[in-house]
């Protein structure tokens, strides 16, 4: 991972605010760059980073994510890019609004899913043309899973030969061919480590009272908020807010969150990224850091 810094021009979101996160091996799988260092009379996106293609974010990038247009069958729909999902899926109300709805229920290739928040449910793969950007796939595998979300997850299994880079005071993300990302001589390299499912995961810790909290985040760009292991956190001692209470939405249910923590700071292997709120992640497993993070499912 490539870990680039520089200022923003909004309030810092919960998560990773000023990071940017791009595969370093050419083929690696793709997370997501965050950056803002340009001046107020300064060229636009595509012309300080030449080489991309550039899609406007749909939405306020602190509260829904990484979303944009994407086409599936030819027809429009609001996708969120999510490096923490192994596999593009959407809900059945939308497969039914784009007239999918028969394909997924006639599917024999039933398969079950794990949310973020270890909800299973019961669901069916399909078969349809996806375009995000410059990435086009003429009969791409999505899952189909109960509920009414009116978004799709893009994920690792289309994002992976590419990097993005986001662009948040713009509204902007960019597409780039593997090793052609935008790249500064003050970047710091982190090591990641790939999953079976060619999600990213890396190395953090932050300090406690009484020592230091450690625990492997995956890098999520679906995710609304970091989450933390809560028994790490609390048994280092890591300032907490007891009384806060937050709903985090998975692509098939939701959850209550009871405990904040302050990562004061957060450090992806030996590199400072700054102070960052987050949620508790009660399991141990599976946390996240997102580019602002609800933990999405495990594919």
């Amino acid at each position: 991972l490539v870990v680039h810094r520089g200022p923003m021009s909004f309030s810092p979101r919960s998560v990773l605010p000023v990071l940017l996160l791009t595969p370093s091996c050419p083929a690696g799988p793709s997370t997501a760059s965050f950056a803002s260092d340009a001046a107020d009379d300064a060229p636009a996106a595509e012309e300080r980073f030449p080489g991309g293609t550039w899609l406007p974010l749909q939405g306020a990038l602190r509260q829904h994510g990484v979303t944009v247009i994407a086409l599936v069958d030819g027809q429009p729909v609001k996708a969120a890019i999510d490096t923490g999902a192994t596999t593009c899926t959407m809900s059945m109300a939308m497969a039914e609004q784009l007239g999918l709805g028969a394909a997924a229920r006639a599917s024999n290739s039933g398969a079950d899913f794990i949310d973020a928040h270890e909800v299973r449910a019961r669901g069916s793969f399909i078969g349809a043309s996806l375009v995000v950007g410059p990435i086009a796939k003429d009969a791409q595998r999505i899952s189909v899973v109960p509920g009414d979300a009116d978004e799709m997850l893009i994920a690792v299994d289309v994002l992976g030969d590419w990097e993005l880079f986001i662009v948040a005071d713009e509204g902007l993300i960019g597409f780039f061919p593997p090793g052609a990302g935008p790249r500064r001589n003050d970047d710091s390299h982190v090591a990641g480590v790939l999953d079976r499912g060619g999600r990213v995961w890396v190395d953090t810790s932050t300090k406690g009272a009484r020592d230091f909290a450690k625990a492997r985040l995956l890098i999520d760009t679906g995710a609304s908020t970091t989450t933390f292991p809560s028994a790490r956190a609390v048994d280092a001692g890591v300032p907490a807010d007891l009384r806060f209470r937050a709903i985090t939405v998975g692509v098939h249910s939701e959850q209550q969150q009871r405990v904040r923590f302050l990562l004061d700071p957060l450090r992806l292997g030996s590199t400072d990224v700054g102070t960052v709120n987050a949620f508790e992640e009660l399991s141990g497993g599976g946390d996240a850091a997102g580019p602002a993070a609800r933990r999405r499912p495990r594919r």
